[in-house]
């Protein structure tokens, strides 16, 4: 349990230096990694307090990290079919699904937004909901047609 946290910790401070010096990637993977070492720790946790609880590590893992990277990513039917994916397991899967709505939800109502939308906004992106891609309005039939495609008279 303090290995993993160590971990955890570890993880979490060089994501924030990371970003925090304006590295752009790693928000993915650093999201469900961190995730997934929170579920662990919050297993080993429940174990040590109150063992009758009986939370599978490994579930627990799984459920962390869908939810986390939820609250930092958006999009919670892709992790939830990602946790699908890698588990093949539908019962779990839906614990995963609601755990994931939860996250989402929480992450609304606190922040108004994900983690990645905030740093569109960052970057001048006109993003106001989840719903709203701000580069569909720049985008025209004009500026996606080819220029360079040879015509014949009619």
């Amino acid at each position: 349990l303090g290995v993993v946290a160590s971990v955890f910790v570890l993880k979490l401070a060089a994501s924030a230096i990371s970003l925090g010096s304006g590295f752009r990637g790693g928000l993915f993977f650093a999201s469900l990694f961190l995730g997934a070492l929170l579920g662990k720790v919050f297993a080993g946790v429940m174990a040590t307090v109150s063992p009758a609880t009986g939370i599978d590590p490994a579930v627990a893992a799984v459920v962390g990290m869908t939810s986390l990277a939820v609250g930092v990513v958006g999009a919670p039917l892709t992790m939830t079919f990602l946790a699908l994916e890698s588990t093949r397991d539908l019962t779990l899967t839906a614990v995963v699904l609601a755990a994931s709505i939860m996250a989402a939800m929480l992450v609304r109502e606190t922040f108004g937004y994900s983690f990645s939308t905030w740093r569109f906004h960052l970057r001048g992106e006109t993003i106001r909901s989840a719903h709203d891609v701000g580069w569909m309005r720049s985008l025209t039939v004009g500026s996606m047609m080819r220029k360079d495609v040879r015509t014949i008279d009619a």
